[in-house]
């Protein structure tokens, strides 16, 4: 928030409101409508207006303020300032409604906060009964009266290309899906020729869905490249940011074990947000002589899904104030609702939400619908609340397996199936976080190839890392238990340091292990790599004391931010440090050892940097109670330093 004295507008030294005009005050406490952002102008007094000649007087009058949240904040502070003083009793709703202002500010992108406020106000001052403390939602929904906006930024001229070869032989299925949304009210025409002067006709194109049979219409609003519909459309507008995987399984855990779930989905998603009639010009289309015009926003549409998420962001909110019960969450079209077990709380808000959803003429997929149980699949993941754990459905498990087999009998494959299998290994990382480690090789693969029938090799990397997955997917078993808040305070503590010069340094409970690098590494520049010679000794730390740390939570405190950043996303830029992070972690998965990196002042890392100095008259003034013999480092681990291949997973 801006603090009044950094605003431009009046002498925020006087009380609120005092440096506005008795007639203007009286305006306010009569309930008639002002324009906030005029409250901010300083009104001189009479003494100082006859000073200033007619050309000042009349600049005074134009001077304008920018109409943002910054600005309408301290507006409407002298605007409540104005009503407390005289009728105090109005104080709280106001304040309430300030709240419901600043919440569509932080959730909603765009001015339809401010579009809110005025049509509000301006109602309330037609009807003073209206209730400031509640939010009154058919406001929030102009859009969907008089069709949403898109932000195109170029030359309305007319356009005409030709449909994807896509559509050649698919006729029919084009014809009946045209046909439906015509029918629904989506889609109007046909036409015999343009309806419009400025129509520009976008391509037609047929994909096919995971289900047999089934295909996908779609209009490729971003052809041609550089002059599309879409590249017309700024960026920064299109930008969305969705709930996480995570964020939900907060919700759920914040329930408690046995906590209930129920989901719900909004039916047609974002063909429900109709288009403002002056845009339908930029959403045509042609087939079999035939011209069409969208008139709901299309998925090809770069708007769409920043549209479509503000519009779900407004349900989950109006929801939650209507209800005053704040365990939901959403993902696009996609509802959660939770609630303790036995509180009934899931089902209010489940019910709440089709009451509210029918209250505004939202339809639901209704045979999606489901709950409140204890076991539930959302966004593709399976959530137990009485396991408290994370899972992959059996069929996308068993999917998975497959297609991981299926790679190790062939020697190449194609960019696009290369593209499919890691997209689907990074959607079960949503459960096997671990598994990050052993995707780089397999995304670096992909950067070699541009087109999707370009073939690539299979290395023998890049086949122990599917070897790798194998092992998670079948050990595992795609399970992963919620245990965040155990690493909130870790159960073992282990420290380390590294000197590039001299060596390292690792200590665990008065176990300690200090060793120089060896004289090769300094010729292959690994000494100077600072990241790689601090992850080492904690990868020695879990192949050292893995007995110890197995089966508990543990804290490696480290005092390179680079490192535990490493640690924490396994994942690094330097193959060289990822030599270490896929070796750590298959011990730490082996072991069941649940972990952080923690970043230490280097000032504070005292024991472990005398002994990566090899200073061991100060370490054993630091750490009198340390063991009187250093644990011995498996010798192997120098070999993953090395240049050449050092194991089957390194």
């Amino acid at each position: 928030m801006v603090p009044f004295n950094a605003l431009p507008f009046g002498d925020t030294a006087l009380p609120l409101g005092d440096h506005l005009t008795q007639a203007t005050r009286e305006k306010i406490l009569r309930g008639e409508y002002v324009d906030i952002f005029t409250l901010l102008f300083r009104e001189l007094e009479k003494k100082d207006k006859e000073d200033l000649d007619e050309r000042d007087k009349e600049k005074l009058k134009r001077r304008k303020v920018d109409r943002n949240w910054h600005n309408w904040l301290p507006g409407m502070f002298i605007y409540a300032g104005v009503i407390a003083r005289a009728q105090p009793w109005r104080a709280a709703p106001l304040f309430q409604y300030m709240d419901i202002i600043y919440k569509g500010y932080t959730e909603f992108s765009g001015t339809a906060w401010m579009q809110y406020d005025e049509e509000f106000r301006m109602r309330a001052a037609l009807n003073p009964a209206m209730q400031w403390d509640r939010i009154h939602q058919q406001l929030w929904l102009q859009g969907f009266e008089f069709g949403f906006r898109i932000p195109f930024r170029g030359n309305r001229v007319p356009f005409m290309s030709p449909n994807l070869k896509s559509v050649v032989g698919m006729e029919e299925v084009v014809r009946a899906k045209i046909a439906k949304e015509c029918a629904e009210g989506r889609v109007l025409g046909p036409f015999p020729s343009p309806p419009v002067p400025c129509l520009r006709v976008s391509p037609l194109g047929v994909v096919p869905k995971k289900a047999a049979g089934e295909f996908r219409l779609i209009h490729h609003l971003s052809y041609p490249r550089g002059s599309s519909v879409n590249d017309a459309i700024p960026e920064h507008l299109c930008s969305v940011r969705y709930t996480s995987f995570d964020q939900a399984v907060k919700v759920v855990r914040r329930c408690g074990v046995g906590a209930e779930m129920a989901k719900c989905d909004i039916k047609s998603a974002f063909r429900l947000l109709p288009v403002h009639p002056d845009d339908f010009e930029l959403l045509g289309f042609s087939f079999e002589g035939q011209f069409y015009m969208d008139r709901a926003l299309p998925m090809g549409c770069s708007i769409s899904c920043a549209s479509f998420e503000r519009f779900s962001s407004f349900l989950e909110w109006a929801l939650k104030h209507r209800l005053r019960c704040f365990d939901a969450c959403h993902y696009l079209d996609d509802y959660l609702f939770v609630g303790p077990e036995g509180s009934g709380q899931c089902a209010r808000l489940l019910a709440g939400f089709i009451a509210l959803a029918e209250e505004l003429g939202v339809p639901l997929a209704h045979e999606k619908t489901e709950g409140p149980v204890t076991v539930l699949t959302f966004l593709g993941i399976e959530l137990d609340t009485r396991q408290q754990a994370s899972r992959l459905p059996v069929e996308k498990l068993r999917d998975l397996r497959a297609r991981l087999a299926s790679f190790q009998g062939k020697r190449k494959v194609s960019l696009l199936e290369l593209q499919q299998l890691v997209g689907h290994l990074n959607f079960a990382c949503r459960v096997v976080a671990p598994g990050r480690a052993f995707l780089r090789r397999l995304c670096e693969a992909m950067s070699k190839a541009s087109k999707p029938n370009h073939r690539i090799r299979i290395t023998r990397d890049m086949r122990a890392d599917i070897q790798v997955w194998e092992d998670f997917l079948g050990s595992f078993n795609g399970v992963s238990f919620w245990r965040e808040d155990v690493l909130l305070e870790a159960e073992l503590q282990v420290t380390s340091d590294a000197s590039g010069s001299t060596g390292f340094g690792v200590y665990f409970r008065g176990h300690w292990c200090a060793e120089q690098w060896p004289a090769e590494w300094a010729g292959q520049g690994l000494t100077r790599d600072l990241t790689f010679l601090e992850f080492f000794p904690i990868l020695v730390a879990v192949c050292l004391w893995g007995k110890d740390l197995a089966n508990h939570s543990v804290h490696f405190w480290c005092d390179n931010m680079a490192v535990v950043q490493v640690v924490n996303s396994l994942s690094s830029k330097s193959r060289r440090v990822m030599r270490l992070v896929r070796v750590f972690t298959l011990q730490c998965l082996r072991l069941n050892i649940l972990f952080r990196a923690k970043h230490v002042p280097g000032v504070s890392n005292c024991i472990t940097d005398a002994l990566s100095r090899l200073q061991m008259a100060r370490f054993r003034q630091l750490a009198p109670e340390a063991d009187l013999q250093p644990a011995l480092m498996p010798q192997f681990l120098w070999q993953i330093g090395e240049q050449k291949r050092a194991g089957p997973f390194v």
